[in-house]
């Protein structure tokens, strides 16, 4: 998919398995001959629900960037306990520097190192550009729903077998 929107793709696979991604998503790396199709097809998620679209890929590339590059982010499943998925991707970002806005939605905290949480989806601001969901593999799917009603940009969906 992303060499459709025109991102420079590397990889390498062994064993059967993808060990290594690399893409540029500056618009200095889109040098490949523009290819005549406009569109891609791709599923999306909408608020009422999973479809088949033809989307520009102008508009492709603007929602991969929001996920690539987010000025904001949410961590869905944020958790205060050392070594968990949810601490772990809040400590990273903080590690890192990122400048942008972090939210964070957990249902058991009202807050995680003086950081507030809300307890839903529903309660993120609308346009978040990427949103970490880090919940069980049965909320899944309502929650890139949730996610899709609060207009995020994109998700990375992390299950968590529990």
């Amino acid at each position: 998919m992303f060499a459709d929107v025109l991102y420079p793709v590397q990889y390498s696979i062994c064993g059967g398995n993808l060990i290594s991604l690399r893409m540029r998503v500056s618009d200095a790396s889109r040098t490949r001959i523009q290819k005549p199709s406009r569109t891609i097809r791709a599923f999306t998620h909408s608020p009422t629900g999973r479809t088949m679209a033809e989307i520009p890929k102008a508009a492709m590339q603007t929602q991969i960037r929001r996920l690539l590059r987010p000025r904001s982010i949410a961590i869905v499943g944020a958790s205060a306990k050392p070594g968990t998925i949810g601490s772990l991707i809040l400590a990273n970002l903080l590690k890192m520097g990122f400048p942008g806005e972090i939210h964070l939605v957990s249902r058991s905290r009202a807050d995680i190192n003086g950081r507030p949480c809300g307890p839903t989806i529903d309660d993120l601001p609308e346009g978040i550009d990427s949103g970490a969901l880090v919940v069980p593999e049965a909320a899944m799917e309502e929650s890139i729903a949730a996610c899709a009603r609060r207009r995020a940009g994109g998700v990375i969906a992390l299950a968590a077998w529990c």
